[in-house]
């Protein structure tokens, strides 16, 4: 049986990626299994029984492909309880990412004021309000989640198969068959966007908050990773060595 684990940090597009593969009925049925607290699927939402999760897994495989999705944290408590990869061997790592690092910081401060994670499921936590320090907090937590993935498959000397958020919307059909590819299935249908169940949450406020963080940009602080000076023209030769 063929494993495919679709990672990558959070509002990137794993959402998308999941719901179209488990839509094409040949590519599993993935979803985040391995969260601490998993209040979706009570029937294993036990933190410690680990066992019951890797048994829900495989038992959600279609096509001979079993999947699932993965964000550092969930990996994390994932091999503390377990030999994960021993249960999933030579897994397929799809890594998903996001052209528009401020566009994904934005949804993800939204989400997490209003709790609307998708749109299949309407919000529990307060009005979104605009902050540009929660939005400059969430771009280096995207950044720092992407370099704990360049770290995790560097230390592995694994290279998993890419694709940006970009893509699964422009171009779905070559993204999945890519996948279907990688796992030797052929597939029989390719399901549109409409039909993953999931719609676009980006909308007007989005895009205001995208203009209002660029104008209070400019006028910001420099932030830390900006260094406050340029290094000498004579001390740049020993800084390149």
């Amino acid at each position: 049986m063929a494993t495919i684990v679709v990672l990558g940090a959070p509002r990137s597009g794993t959402s998308l990626l999941c719901a179209l593969m488990e839509k094409t009925r040949q590519l599993g049925a993935p979803d985040e299994f391995f969260k601490h607290n998993l209040q979706k699927y009570p029937e294993i939402a036990d933190p410690n029984d680990i066992l019951l999760r890797l048994k829900f897994v495989a038992a959600r495989a279609t096509g001979g492909v079993c999947s699932f999705k993965l964000f550092p944290s969930q990996l994390r408590y994932a091999v503390d309880r377990v030999d994960l990869w021993r249960f999933f061997p030579n897994p397929i790592f799809v890594r998903v990412s996001r052209d528009d690092l401020l566009g994904q910081a934005i949804s993800l401060v939204r989400a997490k004021q209003t709790n609307e994670w998708s749109s299949r499921r309407s919000g529990q936590g307060r009005e979104a309000t605009y902050s540009f320090t929660q939005i400059e907090d969430e771009m280096k937590f995207i950044l720092a989640t992407n370099n704990e993935w360049d770290i995790y498959f560097a230390r592995s000397q694994v290279t998993p198969m890419r694709v940006r958020y970009e893509e699964i919307v422009e171009n779905r059909e070559r993204v999945l068959s890519a996948i279907a590819d990688r796992a030797n299935v052929t597939l029989k249908f390719i399901p549109s966007l409409e039909e993953s169940g999931l719609e676009r949450q980006r909308d007007d406020l989005s895009d205001e908050w995208r203009w209002r963080y660029v104008a209070d940009a400019k006028v910001a602080r420099p932030q830390s990773w900006i260094p406050r000076k340029l290094p000498r023209l004579a001390n740049l030769a020993s800084i390149l060595r």
